[in-house]
């Protein structure tokens, strides 16, 4: 299998390290047997999407090319921090394109073998879950606002009828 490893920390002042990570997940990828295609390393907060993550979005482009088998993470929450939602996209795109995922810390975590049909199910159900609540958080924030007096859309256009006119 060729694997590929994703990597990433949330801050540039030097407190964290990729390659604490990176070292585990070579320490992986070697007890499973498994060349190493390509290391992806993002510096930067987890909750922006793969658009402003350049390494994740190679990852993700270099998936649907087929370049490796198998995306290695140390952790969930190293791979992103979008919410379940995302994080099941992002799966659900690799397994498209007949990549497995999985975790080193967290072998739940995984598409492959007997847990990874119940691990997508479980991840379909929960991002069914976080979309319901984000549109109940999206409805109260709306409701309050409303009854606050906000005005909600764009205003009323003023138009100059003598400016049309002429």
């Amino acid at each position: 299998m060729r694997a590929a490893l994703y990597a990433r920390i949330s801050t540039k002042d030097g407190r964290q390290f990729a390659e604490n990570q990176v070292t585990e997940i070579r320490r992986y990828c070697e007890r499973q047997g498994w060349d190493i295609a390509h290391e992806y390393i993002d510096q930067g907060t987890g909750s922006k999407g793969a658009a402003e993550r350049d390494q994740l979005a190679l990852l993700l482009e270099d998936a649907h090319r087929r370049r490796f088998d198998v995306v290695v993470v140390f952790a969930l929450d190293r791979f992103t921090r979008e919410g379940v939602l995302k994080a099941f996209q992002y799966i659900e795109r690799l397994q498209a394109s007949s990549v497995e995922f999985r975790s080193v810390t967290e072998e739940h975590f995984q598409t492959s073998g007997p847990a990874g049909e119940l691990f997508m199910a479980v991840s379909a159900w929960m991002a069914k879950q976080e979309r319901a609540q984000l549109q109940k958080r999206i409805n109260a924030g709306l409701d309050r606002a409303r009854a606050a007096g906000k005005h909600l859309g764009r205003r009323a256009a003023v138009i100059d009828l003598e400016v049309l006119a002429a």
